[in-house]
């Protein structure tokens, strides 16, 4: 049996508290009158006994209830918060709203997925994702870190769709003496693709689509699918997408790259928000693997190999 405090200002009041709280479900055992020097006023102050079980049961539904609402208002989605909360709701994990929110921090924390990257383990990078996420900014900025370390890199630019594309890559890959190659139709890119394959890293920026822009898609597909004819290349499809991104056109985002088979993300504009509770939903649901970070417009400063420690302190900034 555990005891219990309640106070009100007369012992009817008190004892109400305590019914609201536990029923029928506990003993009292004390009541006395205090007084309360600073506000110059009598209380009463009564003590019951309440059995483990029913104690523990009612808090921890409380508990349950303030930290699920606590993390939905920073951006986790319920069905998350309500999936992991029902696999602990008899355990001591929620006794107290301090312990419930930290184990939700290391279980967030355990479910993320870095990738320990090998530069040339795939060969070929293909970057997909909507439109003003900057994929092309990216691009440039792994270019530089990839050459830094000692690695050849040709630079293709699929995007003949948004105004200056071509030239925006063009003037990184100048800056870097990287070879660069302008795209407009397929059989110029099987040309291309084949006299790159010298060297160590390959990194082809492709254009923005919205998420139903199924036609865009479709010719991005046949990109992709020439690593076909060359069987020993692997292909990696990073998908790039902005921290400012709300959940629900994460969701709509998701569903329309799924089809290239996404092996990694990597989350640029983190300077732009404090509040990434909807892209830690995102890939907690799909349980997605994290490959870097972008901070900033700066080439090459702002990038950062992905990492949890830099993840979940923004999450709990905010």
């Amino acid at each position: 049996m555990l005891e219990v405090l309640f106070v009100a200002n007369t012992p009817k009041e008190a004892y109400k508290l305590a019914e609201n709280r536990y029923k029928n479900g506990f003993k009292l055992i004390s009541a006395k009158q205090i007084y309360n020097q600073q506000e110059d006023k009598f209380s009463c102050e009564i003590k019951v006994l309440v059995d483990e079980t029913n104690y523990f049961n009612i808090n921890s539904k409380e508990t349950i209830e303030k930290v699920s609402s606590f993390f939905i208002k920073r951006g986790l989605i319920k069905s998350w918060i309500d999936e992991l909360s029902k696999s602990v709701a008899n355990k001591k994990v929620v006794k107290n709203e301090k312990d419930f929110i930290i184990y939700i921090i290391k279980r967030i924390n355990k479910l993320i997925k870095i990738k320990n990257e090998k530069a040339t383990e795939h060969k070929v990078k293909v970057f997909v994702g909507p439109t003003g996420v900057g994929k092309t900014t990216t691009i440039a900025k792994l270019a530089h870190k990839y050459t830094s370390e000692g690695y050849s890199v040709a630079l293709i630019n699929l995007d003949s769709f948004k105004a200056g594309a071509f030239e925006q890559l063009a003037y990184f890959a100048k800056r870097l003496k990287l070879p660069h190659y302008t795209i407009r139709t397929f059989q110029r890119f099987k040309k291309v693709y084949k006299s790159v394959q010298d060297n160590d890293i390959i990194l082809i920026d492709t254009t923005g689509m919205s998420p139903y822009d199924s036609q865009r898609l479709v010719k991005t597909l046949k990109y992709i699918n020439i690593d076909k004819l060359n069987q020993s290349k692997n292909i990696e499809v990073n998908l790039v997408i902005s921290t400012t991104i709300k959940y629900e056109d994460l969701e709509a985002i998701h569903k329309n790259f799924e089809t290239l088979k996404i092996d990694n993300v990597i989350l640029t504009k983190f300077d732009e928000t404090k509040y990434i509770g909807p892209i830690i939903s995102y890939l907690l649901e799909h349980s997605l693997t994290l490959s870097y970070f972008t901070i900033g417009q700066s080439v090459p400063d702002d990038l950062i190999v992905a990492n949890k420690k830099f993840l979940m302190q923004k999450f709990i900034e905010s």
